[in-house]
């Protein structure tokens, strides 16, 4: 497997370049539809991936308590978050629904800090100044 960063930058390049097919996509089709459509795509592939994969039978041997919190996982950033990522996507302009949703990294700081606690250092919180500030940016210019 590749290290981390690799895979960072490769999630980076994904997730840029997925809102351009979004946008396309989307002009035919609503929010909910659309995101009904990428599910059931991704579903599919998961499904064929699990069956005939390394990983073949590794969804029996997850413990209750890890797939309660996957599962809420996969409804706050798969359905919730994806559905009003999709229509602010469909009903704004892609270059700034992107990164305005992509200060979730804040989201995330503040609840690793209180619900995990992590620690919050200099660094972390001049990065997320940063991503507030970028958003700013973005929504006023």
């Amino acid at each position: 497997m590749v290290g981390w960063f690799i895979s960072a930058l490769l999630a980076a390049f994904f997730w840029g370049i997925a809102p351009i097919f979004g946008k396309l996509g989307l002009t035919k089709a609503d929010p909910l539809t659309a995101l009904t459509v990428r599910t059931l795509g991704v579903a599919a592939a998961l499904v064929a991936i699990n069956a005939f994969g390394q990983k073949a039978g590794a969804l029996r041997g997850l413990p209750p308590k890890a797939w309660i919190f996957l599962l809420l996982e996969g409804m706050c950033g798969s359905l919730l978050g994806h559905y009003a990522y999709l229509y602010a996507l469909k009903h704004g302009a892609a270059s700034a629904t992107v990164p305005v949703t992509a200060s979730f990294p804040i989201v995330t700081m503040i609840a690793a800090v209180i619900l995990l606690g992590e620690r919050l250092t200099i660094g972390k919180a001049i990065g997320g100044a940063l991503v507030v500030l970028g958003v700013l940016l973005i929504r006023t210019l």
